[in-house]
């Protein structure tokens, strides 16, 4: 038995001691196989939790959402004397076709140059 906690530690162990020393603790960290999926679904979630407190035992696994969640309108243009809007980021793209002086706002922010906007400035750069 001493023979084999010797092999294990000499094997695993002692290693792992001298990382952890030199400060290098999550050197041989795994990642799980979920780590980029999606989000589990939020309603599979909730029902799960419901039928535990309702003290059902079967539950549903919680598969991932694979569709992603659409962009919601909040951005608004300021063209001949008017805001028109809303739009969604690609909508000031494709529809608006906006330049980097074009003024924008999101929601009741104030205007501003779509170029001084960050988040617009790589929907900018692609023209």
């Amino acid at each position: 038995m001493a023979l084999v906690w010797v092999a294990v530690w000499h094997f695993w162990g002692w290693p792992r001691e001298v990382e952890i020393a030199r400060g290098k603790p999550e050197a041989k960290k795994k990642r799980s196989p979920n780590y980029n999926s999606p989000p589990p679904n939020p309603v599979e979630q909730e029902l799960n939790q419901l039928k535990a407190t309702t003290g059902m035992n079967r539950m549903k696994p919680v598969r991932r959402s694979t569709q992603p969640t659409p962009e919601v309108a909040q951005w608004y243009v300021f063209r001949s004397g008017e805001a028109k809007g809303p739009y969604t980021k690609l909508q000031l793209w494709e529809v608006q076709e906006i330049t980097a002086r074009t003024k924008v706002r999101r929601g009741e922010a104030e205007w501003q140059r779509a170029g001084e906007i960050p988040e617009l400035a790589s929907y900018l750069t692609q023209k």
